[in-house]
């Protein structure tokens, strides 16, 4: 996790009298060590809890990438496998047609068979590359 701590102070002279600020930011799950320390004494294992409050925050973020990857990665097999299944069945019709005598017609509905199946390829691809 990034920890960016910042300190800004600002001086503004009031007749004699001065007014001071001071602002302190940080990112991420962790307070500054010093406001640990704070949080410690005032709380009985203060650290220690925000240590595992960020540590088990991180196992989830973790979990949650796995858990998309995994799926992107059985959609993407149960894609090619279909597409794979689909291909079969075409030439299984085609190979059926020209054994029957009809080389003409089986070679016409083959191409806008395969026509179709590489167009949804590509549309696919071209949408992925929008989202």
């Amino acid at each position: 996790m990034q920890h960016n701590r910042s300190d800004k102070k600002g001086v503004a002279k009031k007749g004699n009298n001065y007014l001071i600020s001071q602002q302190r930011s940080h990112i991420g799950p962790l307070p500054a060590p010093e406001d640990l320390q704070y949080y410690n004494e005032l709380i009985p294992n203060g650290a220690e809890r925000f240590m595992q409050m960020a540590e088990k925050e991180q196992s989830y973020r973790h979990a949650m990438n796995i858990q998309s990857l995994k799926k992107e990665f059985v959609s993407k097999i149960i894609g090619q496998i279909t597409g794979i299944l689909a291909l079969l069945i075409v030439s299984y019709f085609f190979i059926t047609a020209v054994s029957n005598g009809a080389t003409d017609t089986a070679i016409k509905y083959f191409g806008f068979a395969i026509v179709g199946l590489v167009s949804l390829f590509i549309t696919g691809k071209i949408l992925k590359r929008i989202q």
